[in-house]
C-alpha cells in the first residue's frame, strides 16, 4: 500500500514476489531493478538449507532446498557479469570469509551461527 507513493522507487524496481506474514499482512518480499541487475529480497533463499533450529519452523522439503539453490546459482551468474576484481591478490585474500571463524549463536539469535566482522 505503501509502495506506490515512492515514484522514484517505483520506477528503479519491479515487484517480484508478495508474501504474507504471520499476521496475513501482505507485505512485497521480492524485488528486481528494471535496468540494473539489483535484487531485493525481504527472506532468506539460503535458510532451508543451513538453518534447522526446530522452533523456527522453516519449510525443508526439496522444493524449498531447490528453490534456494536456484537462487544461489541466479545471483552466481549474474555476479559472473561484473568486472569489479581485486587489484592484487593479497588485497582479495584478506578479503575471504575463510579468515574469521564462525560463532555458534544459537542460543540467542534465530541462527545456528554467524560470522561478525
Amino acid at each position: 500500500q505503501n509502495y506506490g507513493k515512492y515514484r522514484r522507487l517505483n520506477a528503479f524496481f519491479r515487484i517480484v514476489s508478495t508474501s504474507k506474514d504471520r499476521n496475513v499482512v501482505e507485505f512485497i518480499s521480492t524485488m528486481e531493478g528494471k535496468r540494473y541487475p539489483v535484487y531485493l529480497f525481504h527472506w532468506h533463499p539460503a535458510k532451508s538449507q543451513f538453518e534447522w533450529r526446530r522452533d523456527l519452523d522453516f519449510n525443508h522439503s526439496l522444493a524449498d532446498v531447490l528453490s534456494g539453490q536456484y537462487f544461489a546459482n541466479f545471483l552466481i551468474q549474474k555476479a559472473r557479469f561484473s568486472t569489479h576484481r581485486f587489484s592484487r591478490a593479497e588485497e582479495e585474500r584478506a578479503s575471504l570469509i575463510y579468515n574469521y571463524k564462525p560463532t555458534a549463536v544459537q542460543d540467542y539469535l534465530p541462527f545456528i551461527q554467524a560470522y561478525f566482522f
